[in-house]
């Protein structure tokens, strides 16, 4: 029942406060990595550690 509720948008309450924060904090999360600040992990990497979990 969730699943059904969540893909007609009936509990999908868009909040422009919360939208407006996540905003920030991606700018900033993508301006500490072309500063360089931001350790990166190439995606194989990441696969392969979690490929058989």
């Amino acid at each position: 029942m969730r699943g059904c509720l969540i893909r007609t948008g009936c509990l999908y309450k868009p909040d422009a406060e919360i939208e407006r924060i996540w905003v920030k904090e991606a700018e900033a999360r993508w301006a500490a990595f072309e500063r360089g600040e931001v350790e990166t992990v190439p995606y194989e990497s990441v696969m392969a550690r979690y490929r058989d979990c």
